[in-house]
């Protein structure tokens, strides 16, 4: 994926100091702020029918700083209309969706969705550009603070839109963490969309499963698995797997374009051991991971430690 940003590189990018800690958490001052593009790929650009299924998953801030610059109770063009007092998914499809404003751009689309993982069901709340104007379908919802978000895009136009928009928020030091439990009540599929620290330590998806590596695990054989893993998602006996979607056409390898990728732990009887399967992909700041939960899993905590 070319998109890829280190940790490195997004703390120029950051207000306040820089804090490299071993430990769980360590209290942060720091503000965001991080372009995004949540633009139509295709195969070929000048081709609608060659698009990519134009997936995004997204992370915010755990404080947010996206504006009330929508209004859910509005008909017609809700972003058009004054403010509702309410930060919600209207206000995040008015501030993302930024190719949004043409008429001509009939068939022009974004969809904004969060997972409930309780229900273990997508809700959905989209806008599109219709000959009357911009038009909203689904029911609004609150923006859980600590969850990852589902984008999807779409248009005929050429060039394809590009939805540059811009990303701010801050840290919260007091932030304890997210849980990682099965549904309740249980159903599938059981998943859960993380959202991963901005300024966060963890660069690769083994990291997420089992938590900083050469501090609270280390590949002693060098064959690119952890040799424990304790500090992460894993419970230590049932498959867990972490997944990322690739939207930039760019014939990467570690990550399949235009698909999910998967990095899977679990504990082997058989081995007597932890296994791992799939692609050890790299984490990009500011989007959002997808777990897959087997049943029965012991809750754990998600909690990165962080710049």
């Amino acid at each position: 994926m070319s998109r890829k940003l280190t940790a490195a590189t997004l703390a120029l990018t950051v207000a306040g100091g820089v804090y490299l800690t071993a430990l769980p958490a360590q209290a942060s001052n720091m503000g965001f702020k991080l372009e995004r593009s949540f633009a139509v790929v295709r195969e070929d650009p000048s081709i609608p029918g060659t698009s990519f299924q134009n997936i995004y998953l997204l992370s915010f801030p755990l404080f947010n700083g996206l504006g009330d610059v929508g209004n859910s109770g509005a008909a017609g063009d809700k972003c058009a209309a004054a403010p509702d007092t309410i930060v919600d998914s209207t206000d995040a499809i008015c501030d993302l969706f930024t190719e949004r404003a043409n008429p001509a751009d009939r068939g022009n689309s974004f969809g904004f969705q969060r997972f409930n993982r309780d229900s273990c069901l997508f809700e959905a709340h989209t806008a599109a550009v219709s000959f009357a104007g911009l038009q909203f379908g689904g029911t609004p919802f609150t923006l859980e603070r600590d969850a990852g978000f589902w984008i999807t895009v779409n248009a005929s136009k050429v060039p394809p839109p590009a939805n540059r928009a811009v990303v701010v928020g801050s840290h919260d030091p007091s932030y304890t963490g997210r849980q990682i439990r099965q549904p309740s009540p249980d159903c599938i599929p059981r998943n859960d969309f993380i959202n991963l620290p901005y300024h966060s330590m963890y660069q690769r998806a083994n990291e997420i499963l089992c938590g900083l590596e050469g501090v609270d695990w280390a590949d002693g054989n060098a064959d690119g698995n952890p040799d424990t893993c304790t500090r992460g998602v894993f419970d230590g006996t049932r498959a867990i797997s972490v997944l990322t979607f690739d939207n930039v056409n760019d014939d990467s390898t570690g990550t399949i374009d235009n698909g999910f990728t998967s990095r899977t732990v679990a504990f082997s009887p058989i081995l007597g051991r932890i296994t791992f399967n799939g692609s050890n992909f790299d984490l990009i700041p500011g989007d959002a991971y997808v777990l897959s939960i087997s049943p029965a899993h012991v809750a754990t905590t998600f909690i990165s430690p962080h710049f």
